[in-house]
This record gives structure tokens, sequence and C-alpha cells, in this order.
């Protein structure tokens, strides 16, 4: 066993704050080509906003969990006008 196993354990079991998923946004990398972030976290509130109200297409929102098992699931969708 390495002298680094208690490492492994710690950084597994870490914490992250969505505020801090949502401060560093634009440097992650978009699940999709044209696709930007529209929440760090509350996915379900945001799925049901973006199709009710925003009339977005389920299939356009993609979910990304950051912070492990437990994380946090942020919602990303195309950028307007982005039609490459």
């Amino acid at each position: 066993m390495s002298d680094y196993q208690h490492m492994r354990a710690y950084i597994s079991e870490g914490d992250m704050d969505d505020g801090v998923i949502w401060n560093i946004r634009d440097k992650l990398t978009p699940p999709e080509k044209g696709y930007v972030m529209f929440s760090s976290s509350g996915w379900e509130e945001n799925v049901e906003h973006l199709v009710e109200h925003m009339g977005i297409d389920e299939g356009d929102i993609h979910l990304v969990r950051y912070g492990g098992e437990d994380g946090y699931v942020s919602c990303w969708i195309p950028k307007e006008g982005d039609d490459e």
C-alpha cells in the first residue's frame, strides 16, 4: 500500500460549494460545443423552468455532476444564437 492511501479517502469525501462551481463556470469544459452553464445546482427545478417557461427542448439540456457522487448537478443549455 502507498503512503498516500489516506489522501484518496480525504479527497473523495471532500465537499464543494455550488457557488464555487458557478464562479468557475466559464473555465469548465462544456459537455458539448456551444453550451453554457445555466445553473450550478438544483437541476430538478431548473429543468422544469427551462422546459416549461423557456421552451428549451429537454433533449437539449445536459446535466453534469460536480463534486463526486453526492455533488451538485449543473444544467447546461445551448448558447443563444450559437448555430455552429
